[in-house]
C-alpha cells in the first residue's frame, strides 16, 4: 500500500498542505478531486489548501489504496498553535497600557501576522518596536487611520526631530508595507 506524506509549505504568501507520494495513477486521479489542489511542477508534487476538511476528504478517497502519514502535518501544526504564547511576550511592554485600546489591539494583530509570515524572531522584535515607535507617536489617532501622507510626515518628522540614522528609517519604512 502506497503512503501519502503531508507537510505544510509556503505557496506565493500562503500556507498550502503539500501531499507527496510516489507516482501512481490512482493516487494522482484521487487528489485532482480535491477542490483547490494544484501539481508543482518544479516541486514534484500536489498541494492544496490547508484546510482540514479537505484532508480528511482525501483520507477518504484514498482509503484502500493507500496510508496517509500527517506525522509532519501534525509537528508543524504544532509549532504554529505555539506562537500565541510568543505573541504574548512580544507584545508585553511597559507602555502597552497606555496605548488605547483599538492601537493596543492593532499591535497585537500585527505581532500575529508578524507570526504567520514566519517572519524570525529578530525581524518581528524590529517591526514591533518601530510599529510601536509609530503608536507612540500618534497617541490617540487609530492607526487604521493613517494613510501614506501621514506615514511620509511621519517618516520626516523622525529624521528632523529624532536624527535617525538612514538605516532605522529604513528599517521604519519596512515595517508599514507589513502593517497595512
Amino acid at each position: 500500500m502506497k503512503t501519502i506524506k503531508l507537510s505544510l509549505q509556503q505557496y506565493n504568501g500562503t500556507q498550502r498542505i503539500v501531499a507527496e507520494f510516489g507516482y501512481s495513477v490512482p493516487l494522482v486521479n484521487f487528489v485532482k478531486e480535491v477542490p483547490g489542489a494544484r501539481y508543482d511542477t518544479t516541486r514534484k508534487c500536489w498541494h492544496m489548501p490547508a484546510v482540514k476538511e479537505l484532508v480528511l476528504q482525501l483520507a477518504e478517497k484514498v482509503r484502500g489504496t493507500a496510508v496517509i502519514d500527517a506525522s509532519v502535518l501534525k509537528v508543524q501544526l504544532e509549532q504554529m498553535r505555539q506562537p500565541a504564547d510568543r505573541v504574548k511576550q512580544h507584545i508585553q511592554m511597559a507602555y502597552m497600557n497606555s496605548l488605547p485600546g483599538y492601537n493596543r489591539d492593532a499591535l497585537k494583530r500585527f505581532v500575529e501576522t508578524l507570526f504567520l509570515k514566519q517572519y524570525s524572531q529578530s525581524t518581528i522584535k524590529t517591526y514591533r518596536n518601530e510599529f510601536s515607535q509609530l503608536l507612540k507617536e500618534i497617541k490617540e489617532v487609530p492607526v487604521n487611520n493613517l494613510n501614506i501622507g501621514h506615514i511620509r510626515r511621519y517618516m520626516r518628522y523622525c529624521l528632523e526631530h529624532y536624527k535617525i540614522s538612514e538605516a532605522t528609517a529604513n528599517s521604519r519604512i519596512k515595517v508599514y508595507p507589513v502593517g497595512f
